[in-house]
């Protein structure tokens, strides 16, 4: 058997391993192996590890496609490959040419390098082919959506930041190839201002921009509406003009965009107090969620009524339908959308498959996913967890999946805070139940107290998981997001008994962002659950990340115990499969 890999470059560089069928048999992210978040190092780890879970030959692995949002210099792949400090300046670097800043975009170079590195590993491929950014993000969401062929039309959104010169791109499904119908250049940007606002008001870029998500249902949207709309005015006048070193297309527009947005935050919060300015953030979020949802939505209604779509299913993807609540427009707000999927791995991570995949995209039949999962990563046996124990621990087997949801729902029915690291790792943003923290939904003061515990700032509460039996008692308009929820990338608004009984996990707005299981997806997930209703009576647990504040999701035991000791958790339970260990302290 021959094996294709696909590899995500600049920010949180990722690695993908299919068959010749286009089937993902592994997926993860560098940073889970560098455990720094969103790194930009090429995927040698990534890489390494997926040969070595999978136990294939790297030999057979015959095609290699890769992706980036711009054509690398020597200088980055450099950097980002070895960690160097990007603060060292250029000219002190290796393989310093005087002509070296002739080599930006120059793709015959970045492919030579990338080949040179993919042979450290024992890949020796002929070539390696690079695919467009926006495809990527598209064929990506082909490959994971459940929805092909039929009646109903396909629509693929991607928006992002930027990416080979374009900020949004739309793609109808046609005989197994993705046809592109619009695209709009970075100067029409949506996520870019997202990005932007985020920074400006103190949060960090690329990692922050959903505590802006969770701050706008605090505030007033039309404060700065109209500022926000106003932000793009002559931006398609800019000149071309400006000398920059960067291989970003329309770099220019990109400066002059940061550039205004954080003008118009440092206006609105000139001479406040801290205090002041943060009570004033909650409109700035609000407004620019408002904008964020109107102007996404516009796009979107525009391509559809152009092309006469009458009904149709949207796959979402590219980095700024990590918001949550702008799904749940798309689905709920266009009246011509049946059903909406977001590639869970929505962000450039998740180009790593859509890389993979190539342009010549295999035939998929409706459905084909529908027991998908995004547990894509590596995975680590119970019997190495006894030599990582400290003096300090007590770790205690267990054995099969019904003692293990008897003892985490006992657990939890005690009001512990459980930790739990089960099986293969997931791939994309999301913690799905195989690195996971629990709590139950009932202590209204658990976004508060749990937080400051795990050392998060986090304005939107905790997300819950339930049974796929219980979702309609729960929560509205669910039909339509089925595969969205699995994977705990869209809002919806809650029930009364959802409201009432589980005021940890319902925001200001009275929305979540569930997890719904079922238990032929996430058999352990749904014991626990199962369990956990017999003891209590209650139909939802709290969800969130097994991490440590800024450090990515965790990848092996070793870390896994580690981040639980430092988090003050009451029991952590270690494995996969049919056996964990469960682990306290003496």
């Amino acid at each position: 058997m021959e094996y294709i890999l696909g590899i995500s470059l600049g920010f949180n560089a990722s690695a993908c391993i299919m068959d010749t069928n286009q089937n993902v048999l592994y997926a993860a992210s560098e940073e889970r192996f560098t455990n720094t978040k969103n790194c930009k190092f090429f995927p040698v780890l990534a890489i390494k590890n997926g040969i070595e879970y999978l136990g294939i030959d790297p030999k057979l692995i015959t095609t290699c496609r890769y992706s980036h949002y711009q054509d690398n210099d020597i200088y980055d792949l450099y950097r980002h490959t070895y960690g160097i400090d990007k603060k060292i300046p250029k000219r002190n670097y290796p393989f310093r040419t005087d002509n070296m800043l002739n080599w930006n975009r120059n793709r015959e170079f970045e492919q030579a390098f990338i080949r040179s590195h993919l042979y450290m590993l024992g890949i020796d491929v002929p070539e390696v082919e690079r695919i467009n950014h926006h495809y990527a993000h598209a064929a990506c969401s082909y490959v994971l959506s459940p929805f092909h062929g039929g009646d109903v039309q396909n629509l693929y959104v991607v928006m992002d930041g930027f990416g080979d010169g374009d900020s949004i791109s739309m793609w109808l499904e046609s005989e197994n190839t993705l046809i592109k119908i619009f695209s709009a250049p970075m100067y029409q940007s949506v996520a870019l201002v997202y990005q932007f606002v985020t920074g400006a008001l103190g949060y960090k870029e690329h990692q922050h921009e959903g505590k802006l998500t969770g701050l706008a249902a605090f505030g007033d949207f039309t404060k700065y509406y109209h500022d926000f709309v106003s932000l793009y005015d002559g931006f398609e006048n800019i000149k071309h003009d400006i000398e920059m070193e960067s291989p970003i297309i329309d770099f220019d527009i990109f400066t002059e965009m940061k550039k205004r947005t954080y003008a118009l935050v440092k206006r609105i919060t000139k001479n406040m107090s801290k205090e002041a300015a943060f009570e004033e953030s909650k409109h700035i979020a609000a407004s620019l969620q408002a904008f964020a949802e109107d102007k996404a939505l516009a796009f979107i209604e525009e391509v559809i009524r152009q092309h006469k779509l009458k009904h149709v299913n949207v796959m979402l993807s590219g980095g700024l339908f990590a918001n949550v609540k702008i799904n749940q427009k798309v689905h709920e707000n266009i009246a011509e959308v049946e059903n909406v999927f977001i590639a869970p791995p929505m962000g450039d991570e998740g180009t790593c498959i859509g890389a993979a995949a190539g342009k010549k995209l295999c035939h998929r039949v409706a459905g084909l996913m529908t027991n998908m999962t995004m547990r894509m990563g590596t995975s680590h046996p119970a019997n190495d967890i006894p030599a990582l124990m400290d003096e300090d621990l007590i770790c205690k087997r267990v054995y099969g999946i019904d003692t293990l949801a008897k003892s985490v729902a006992k657990d939890l029915s005690e009001n512990k805070i459980v930790c739990l690291f089960d099986g293969r790792m997931e791939f994309g943003p999301r913690a799905l139940i195989g690195r996971s923290i629990m709590y139950n939904c009932r202590d209204v003061g658990a976004n508060d107290w749990l937080n400051k515990q795990l050392g998060r700032t986090e304005y939107m509460p905790f997300a819950p998981f339930c049974k796929v039996e219980h979702a309609a008692d729960l929560f509205y308009n669910v039909k339509g997001k089925e595969y969205a929820l699995k994977n705990m990338t869209v809002t919806v608004e809650c029930t009364d008994e959802f409201i009432q009984n589980y005021p940890a996990a319902t925001h200001v707005d009275n929305t979540a962002r569930p997890q719904v299981i079922s238990q032929n997806e996430n058999e352990v997930a749904w014991a626990i659950l199962d369990e956990y209703e017999a003891i209590t009576g209650e139909k939802a647990l709290i969800n969130t990340s097994f991490n440590l504040h800024n450090y990515p999701i965790i990848e092996s035991p070793e870390v896994a115990i580690s981040s639980w000791k430092q988090s003050n958790t009451h029991c952590l339970y270690v494995g996969g499969g049919n056996a964990w260990y469960k682990i306290t302290r003496k």
